[in-house]
């Protein structure tokens, strides 16, 4: 697409590539600036499934029931749609929950474990809290919120709850140890 194509595109019509190429005119550097915004959420993604699978390894019960509703929506052997992803409701339990107690930032870890926000279990990493609990705007920020908000967020929870998919379908009817437990 040149500089003159997206010129004949209608300002409210115009995404973000399209001001790249307007703004840059230099196509290396357009898809350099491509390449940051769609690798940016790499290390938050791979930090949150880290933690994610440090916890599911901590709590079989709630792996067990991650296992069982991917079989259910998804099944074993099946990619999962954009579509099948969203109807997984207790997968997005356990991203949130795991967002809420590692976040990367010290600051906004402190604000996402206060007992008087959370409950007394605050310190707990328990998924099933998302199943009624709707966080207030400022108590759960992973993302950041309003103007700041992270332009990779949807992105990034994607990538995550695609993963969660993808490491309980490979895993099926294996059992994660800790560590400490392998010598028992």
């Amino acid at each position: 697409m040149s500089f003159e194509d997206v010129e004949a595109i209608p300002e409210n019509d115009r995404n973000l590539v399209h001001t790249l190429i307007r703004e840059e005119k230099d196509p290396k550097a357009v898809k350099d600036q491509l390449l940051a915004v769609l690798t940016a959420a790499k290390d938050p993604s791979s930090m949150t499934m880290a933690f994610a699978i440090y916890e599911l390894a901590r709590n079989p019960d709630v792996a067990a029931k991650l296992q069982e509703e991917i079989s259910r929506v998804c099944g074993l052997s099946n990619l999962p749609t954009a579509a099948q992803i969203q109807e997984m409701t207790y997968a997005k339990c356990v991203m949130k929950e795991t967002l809420r107690m590692y976040h990367s930032l010290y600051s906004v870890l402190g604000l996402q474990r206060r007992t008087d926000v959370w409950g007394p279990d605050a310190e707990v990493w328990k998924p099933e809290r998302w199943l009624s609990h709707t966080a207030e705007t400022w108590s759960f920020i992973p993302f950041n919120h309003g103007p700041r908000v992270c332009l990779g967020r949807v992105f990034g929870q994607q990538q995550v709850l695609y993963l969660l998919n993808k490491i309980k379908v490979l895993t099926a009817g294996t059992r994660l140890l800790l560590p400490w437990q392998q010598w028992n």
